[in-house]
């Protein structure tokens, strides 16, 4: 009985070499990849935990993904880059806080005026948001130069239209003198 062990265990002791035909073997860490690491990860953390880890590291894209607070998803969204999609979230609630961030991310997408209204909005909210405050009067000015590029850009078109005519007539009257001369 006593070599009964040793013939089921003797097959342990015994190793072949590997063959350049045979794969690597598989890391030990292959287990935690995809599905399983998400598994893990999902025992010890939140997914807002975890969504909150990648944004402190700026892994936007990861964050938004992962995150089930609207808010924190709509910042993981906008520090991406994807003003549409933040825009969404930010819209979910009427808080100061996300008052003030709709009119960051239509400020973002040259939105000058509604983003100028959410900031007032946000102030009748919380009177004393002092960021949001000044970010309305920068909106203020930014309304005020484009209003004046406008006009600019009419009166510059208008000029160039008049000019155009101004030229046409010219060409007119010289070709109604020519025909006139040429006809004495």
């Amino acid at each position: 009985l006593s070599v009964l062990p040793l013939i089921f265990l003797a097959p342990c002791f015994i190793s072949e070499p590997l063959s350049a035909a045979e794969p690597d073997p598989i890391p030990e860490n292959a287990l935690f990849n995809g599905h399983w690491q998400q598994s893990w990860k999902n025992l010890w953390t939140t997914p807002d935990q975890q969504a909150q880890k990648a944004f402190r590291k700026n892994d936007y894209k990861y964050a938004a993904h992962n995150f089930t607070n609207n808010d924190w998803k709509g910042s993981a969204l906008y520090r991406n880059g994807e003003f549409d999609q933040a825009l969404k979230y930010y819209s979910q609630s009427d808080t100061a806080q996300n008052l003030y961030n709709k009119g960051n991310t239509l400020a973002n997408m040259g939105q000058f005026t509604p983003a100028k209204e959410a900031y007032e909005q946000a102030l009748k909210k919380q009177p004393d948001f002092s960021a949001a405050e000044k970010n309305r009067a920068y909106m203020e000015e930014l309304i005020k130069q484009q209003k004046q590029q406008e006009q600019q850009e009419q009166q510059k078109s208008q000029k160039n239209s008049d000019n155009k005519e101004d030229k046409k007539q010219d060409k007119s009257d010289n070709q109604n003198q020519d025909q006139k001369n040429s006809s004495d």
